[in-house]
């Protein structure tokens, strides 16, 4: 896979994710396209697509039955011409309109602009390209200064900047696009304001074609690392494909087909002064050539770890939620990096059915099964037992920078962990609430960040000068 901030021109002319569009057009079934429906597509970011169509590609009496109500693919034509395919539409409401016609609403996962394709999973891309919120920020691009306009003539510009960027790993360029407008007065003609917008973005070319869903699934994995670095999370602004492979015929016209789903979680922008910068993307590839790839390679390997980790950073979770799947996470963590059994597997069952078989034969079906359950899952390492594994395993957690991870901590972690699974409090330990609760929480998301940096091979010392410096994760460090 070949990584490269640039490629052809990203579209922009269009709306992206973040964005509400709506289009009016006709709309039908790819095997029946001479039944054609008039309707208006429409999208929203905090929404789903949804269809609305004056009129339904079946009969009144089909619309009751289960398998009408669903439509794998659904194409329409704008009034504009644009090309527009639907999938895994269901209808969410239908209605009377008016005498004699029904008025029918789907919602779909899928929107692909730009394109007729019939069957998702067998459409190929080989290129795409995309955007998500916070881009320059991670990128550290700062492509120019504030210009000044010293001419009162009328500017026009149309600019694309290309600047190198200092990377060993299979990410060649940063591309952006460069766009501007002037306002002005209405008495001496002189400009007032001059307006600049300057956004990254990402194009990803594997050797083989790849379908859309696996597309998302790799920039849902560099989202993530550039949430990590940034400190903030990332929601996607636009994604769009180029050279469509179907049926093994390349079928690239030469156009982008952009794409609109729900992201879930629902994006939050974040305003400039609550990105909370640590790193860049040169910062993580300068101190180790290989980063990129082997944030992917760890992906693969602890994938639950890092969804429950991620999933905390969004809004919208009650407080002991968050603790919990942080505490989840970690956990996590450390079954996919380290050893989490006393012994071998295969001996443990073997002493497992020599112990079971010593149960009396006269016992309680029940209380044997519950015997045989607690049982199953001795060989596993408890939290508390993890959490000393982790803090002895990690370079970055043993150094003086951080020793994050005592004793009264981990002890915090496992007691508030047990009760908010259980909710059976025990008198000897005291279970944090409120602040205390957010504090511990906190620390925890800390810990995780550093351990998750510390995959990527990135040097103690200067990581601990550049958490010194993050107007989040500071108080967390010796001074």
């Amino acid at each position: 896979m070949a990584i490269q901030f640039g490629g052809k021109q990203l579209d922009f002319r269009n709306p992206g994710l973040l964005e509400t569009f709506e289009y009016i057009g006709y709309w039908w079934k790819p095997n029946d396209p001479e039944n054609k429906v008039f309707g208006t597509l429409t999208f929203d970011s905090d929404d789903r697509v949804r269809l609305s169509l004056v009129g339904s590609f079946v009969n009144e009496r089909e619309l009751i039955t289960a398998d009408s109500r669903s439509d794998p693919t659904i194409h329409g034509q704008t009034e504009t011409g644009l090309a527009i395919s639907l999938f895994e539409s269901t209808i969410s409401k239908s209605q009377l309109r008016i005498p004699g016609i029904v008025g029918v609403e789907y919602v779909s996962r899928f929107a692909l602009c730009g394109m007729w394709i019939d069957e998702l999973e067998k459409a190929l891309f080989q290129v795409c390209e995309f955007r998500f919120t916070n881009m320059e920020e991670w990128l550290a691009e700062q492509p120019f200064s504030s210009p000044k306009m010293a001419r009162s003539e009328r500017l026009e510009l149309d600019l694309s900047v290309r600047s190198s960027v200092a990377a060993a790993f299979p990410l060649d360029t940063i591309r952006g696009v460069l766009t501007t407008s002037a306002w002005y007065g209405t008495s001496d003609e002189v400009p007032r304001a001059l307006g600049i917008n300057f956004r990254s973005f990402c194009s990803i070319k594997f050797e083989e074609p790849l379908s859309i869903e696996s597309y998302l699934a790799r920039i849902n994995e560099l989202k993530n690392l550039a949430s990590l670095c940034i400190g903030a999370p990332t929601f996607l602004d636009r994604v769009c494909f180029r050279a469509i492979i179907s049926n093994n015929q390349n079928t690239d016209t030469g156009n982008s087909v952009l794409i609109y789903f729900s992201q879930n979680p629902k994006p939050t922008l974040l305003k400039e002064n609550r990105i909370f910068q640590c790193l860049s993307l040169i910062d993580i590839t300068n101190d180790n050539n290989i980063a990129i790839d082997t944030w992917f390679r760890f992906y693969e390997a602890a994938r639950p770890c890092l969804d429950l980790f991620f999933g905390v950073w969004h809004e919208g979770l009650y407080l002991d939620v968050r603790f919990l799947l942080l505490a989840q996470s970690i956990e996590v963590f450390h079954r996919a990096t380290q050893i989490g059994t006393y012994i071998d597997i295969d001996e443990f069952e073997e002493l497992l059915s020599i112990i079971l078989g010593k149960v009396p034969s006269d016992t309680p079906p029940n209380i044997r099964d519950r015997i045989s359950g607690i049982l199953k899952y001795a060989n596993e390492f408890s939290l508390r037992k993890r959490l000393k594994d982790i803090r002895k395993n990690s370079k970055l957690l043993k150094t003086n920078d951080f020793n994050l991870l005592d004793n009264k901590l981990i002890e915090d972690i496992v007691a508030n962990r047990n009760y908010r699974t259980h909710y059976e409090k025990d008198e000897n330990q005291e279970i944090a609430d409120g602040i205390e609760l957010f504090d511990l929480t906190e620390r925890l998301k800390f810990i995780i960040v550093v351990l998750l940096f510390e995959q990527l091979g990135t040097n103690a010392h200067w990581l601990a000068d550049k958490f010194r410096n993050h107007n989040k994760y500071y108080r967390y460090m010796k001074q």
